[in-house]
């Protein structure tokens, strides 16, 4: 059954591929296709060879656990794969609706529960093929745990890549009722003007009469009382007029006006196509059980209706049957409805009870804007859901009754949306702009930094109390992506200079770097490590100098232009930030799985992995540190300290990039050193840590050189503008 979905997904797939625009088509097969095929098929090649080397080393019987991580991890990176072509087999310019930007990542805005969830799930996907990767190599690692992680990791993927289908397809559909619509609304239009002025037939003028007095007539205009609209858009108001025959006493009547950004001609279009393909998708998801168009209309500007629509609970849902007619002048609509007694044949029995209701719109063009035509709606309208429903209740209703002129709003700007879209495929420049502008990153981040600490911290207090190695152990393994976290919070809100943000700040660092740092001296000093002890607490002068350097570099980029900032924030902080935090993860993984095969913790067999995963989570942290600092100052200084790829192909270098580069190579080959480690068991091996050391010294005198390199060029063009200014 899975893979007959697949299957069938796969032949909409290419349905849909076959539908693409030419830019979007070589898009497609270039880079989703083939580019992610390669890089899928070259990591699945991996995987494969490490567990053939696996198997011709130890035997089969041994490497089972090795073969079988190796297999699940490789059937996730094909689902992944497999999203990704579903996802790109979209157009472009639809596909907008189902990408989750880093900017919307920054702010956790516009994202819909669904994208949030199937992020989620997504995260869940990539914590347990990082877990099984790391436990390829265990000897001893639980063979329940194992496969409960490749069942959860399973779920995740395939819960995803059906979400992302279901994802493709609803915005598919979307967008082509959108574009079916518009062409709808664009040719009822034409017919509105060629008809304008055009008298009505007998037997609309009562009808036309009845609902025009809501606008004409004696006291037409007074004692409307103002209703409290939902929406910023429309304003509305409220009024009772005398009832007709028939009809009950004390029935208010709605009136809402709202600006919509189309002819006066196209909105009486989409009030008149109530059946239209986007209306009918959104009366489906209402839960609404039936609405239709009745097709024994004999007159060309009248359409007559049935809808019925779902109440809560034990409440009998509400038939309506309502005819809607249009009289057209040279930019103005009147669309009258009213309802008509006729009988309807849904096809299957309904429980209803039927209602009435009875308006007016009026539509008025108003003088153009930038380009862009727009009119004024006025709808007028009261409604009797009859039955045993009390007056008041029903009066109360109101703002939901005349919400047309709002629903008219959000159509058009989405039609407005989807033509500017189609735009921009055509227009590479500004399809690739950045939509959404970030001055600073969500506070769910801080408070998720706050969390994090707070457990690090717990952590050495239980071991300064209970002396415990595994406190200890568990401490030193998840430093590193905590202090990593910590560091890029302190620059997620660079414009919040209020005494409140900052106090909160300062007590993030002591609650954090202070206090952990002196519970970890404190439970030192109490085993006899007496240096060990004493360094913990040499660390907090550092750690309080580099959090000064984050204040720092908070204030340089609050400086930058709107678009740079936003830039530093989505990609300096973000998506650098959690490429550091990926391999961090990683390393600390390695080292649990270590501690897995030796069934301990202290026994010293894991401390190679261990200092090497230390090592090099510091050489991340620190290029983490020296990214933010050289992208929070102006873009004319970051291109005068930027590497040439032309320069560094000639080494036609300046003599501090030399002496940088000397650094970066010696940091690269401890890096690659310390990376053979990983995995290795064993007694210590003290070059690891010398080693590891030694790159360390030579990844922070590289950052110095860069950072001191900053700051003079950054001077002289803060000294070159302030004398442009002068002169």
């Amino acid at each position: 059954g899975g893979l007959t979905l697949l299957f069938q997904s796969f032949l909409k797939l290419r349905a849909s591929v076959a539908q693409l625009v030419d830019k979007d088509l070589h898009a497609f097969l270039v880079k989703t296709l083939f580019k992610g095929g390669v890089q899928t098929l070259v990591s699945i090649l991996f995987l494969f060879f490490r567990s053939t080397k696996c198997v011709f080393a130890r035997g089969f019987d041994e490497c089972a656990n090795t073969t079988w991580c190796s297999s699940v991890i490789s059937v996730y990176l094909i689902l992944w794969w497999t999203s990704t072509l579903i996802q790109g087999g979209v157009r472009s310019d639809w596909s907008k609706d189902l990408t989750l930007s880093v900017e919307k990542i920054a702010t956790l805005k516009d994202i819909t529960f669904r994208r949030g969830f199937e992020a989620f799930l997504r995260g869940v996907t990539i914590f347990c093929g990082v877990w099984l990767f790391s436990m390829m190599e265990a000897d001893n690692a639980d063979q329940t745990t194992v496969d409960l992680t490749a069942i959860t990791g399973f779920a995740a993927i395939g819960l995803s890549s059906a979400l992302e289908i279901y994802s493709s397809l609803t915005a598919q559909n979307k967008r082509h009722n959108l574009e079916v619509d518009r062409e709808s609304y664009k040719a009822l239009a034409d017919v509105m003007r060629a008809r304008a002025d055009t008298s009505l037939q007998e037997g609309q003028r009562e009808m036309f009469a009845r609902c025009m007095k809501f606008f004409e007539g004696d006291g037409a205009d007074e004692g409307w009382e103002v209703l409290k609209s939902p929406d910023a858009d429309v304003e509305m108001w409220t009024k009772r007029f005398e009832p007709e025959s028939g009809e009950r006493s004390g029935i208010a009547t709605g009136k809402a006006i709202g600006v919509v950004n189309c002819s006066a001609e196209e909105a009486a279009a989409w009030v008149i196509d109530y059946c239209s393909k986007e209306r009918m998708r959104i009366s489906a998801k209402e839960g609404n059980p039936a609405r239709l168009e009745l097709m024994d209309k004999k007159k060309i500007n009248e359409a007559t209706f049935a809808t019925v629509k779902a109440l809560p609970f034990f409440l009998e849902n509400r038939e309506f049957v309502f005819r809607q007619l249009w009289k057209s002048e040279e930019g103005k609509v009147h669309i009258a409805l009213e309802s008509v007694d006729d009988q309807v044949d849904y096809g299957m029995r309904l429980r209803k009870t039927r209602a009435t209701t009875r308006g007016m719109y009026k539509i008025e063009s108003l003088p153009d804007q930038k380009g862009s035509k727009r009119c004024q709606v006025t709808l007028a309208q009261q409604m009797d859901l009859q039955g045993h429903f009390p007056i008041w209740i029903v009066n109360q209703l109101l703002p939901s009754v005349i919400s047309d002129v709002q629903e008219a709003i959000d159509e058009f700007r989405r039609v407005e949306s989807c033509v500017q879209m189609s735009a921009d495929t055509e227009n590479p420049k500004l399809h690739d702009e950045v939509e959404i502008m970030v001055d600073e990153c969500s506070s769910v981040f801080l408070l998720i930094s706050l969390l994090l600490t707070s457990i690090y911290s717990i952590i050495w207090v239980y071991y300064a109390v209970t002396l415990k190695a595994m406190f200890e152990s568990i401490g030193d393994l998840i430093a590193p992506p905590i202090i990593t976290y910590f560091i890029l919070t302190l620059a997620m809100k660079p414009k919040r200079t209020d005494v409140r943000y900052k106090c909160f700040v300062d007590f993030h660092f002591i609650s954090f770097v202070i206090v952990a740092e002196l519970a970890a001296a404190v439970g030192n000093f109490r085993k006899g490590l007496i240096f060990h002890g004493c360094f913990s607490i040499f660390r907090i002068l550092p750690e309080s100098i580099l959090f000064k350097l984050c204040s720092k570099v908070r204030k340089a980029a609050a400086k930058l232009p709107p678009k740079e900032l936003s830039e530093f924030l989505c990609q300096a902080v973000l998506v650098r930030g959690t490429a550091a935090l990926g391999p961090m993860m990683f390393f600390s993984l390695e080292i649990i799985s270590c501690f897995i095969s030796q069934k301990s913790i202290d026994n010293g067999q894991c401390k190679n992995v261990s200092n090497a995963s230390l090592w090099l989570s510091i050489y991340l942290a620190t290029l983490t540190c020296m990214t933010l600092f050289t992208k929070s100052v102006p873009k004319t200084v970051q291109r005068a300290i930027a590497w040439e790829d032309s320069a560094v192909a000639t080494l036609k270098l300046t003599w501090w990039q030399q002496v940088q580069g000397l650094f970066f190579v010696l940091t690269a080959i401890s890096s690659i050193y310390l990376f053979s480690w990983i995995g290795v068991e064993g007694d210590a091996n003290h070059n690891v840590y010398l080693i590891g050391a030694f790159g360390g010294v030579s990844v922070a005198i590289a950052c110095f050189i860069g950072a001191i390199t900053t700051l003079r060029i950054f001077n002289e063009h803060e000294e070159s503008e302030l004398a442009k200014l002068h002169n």
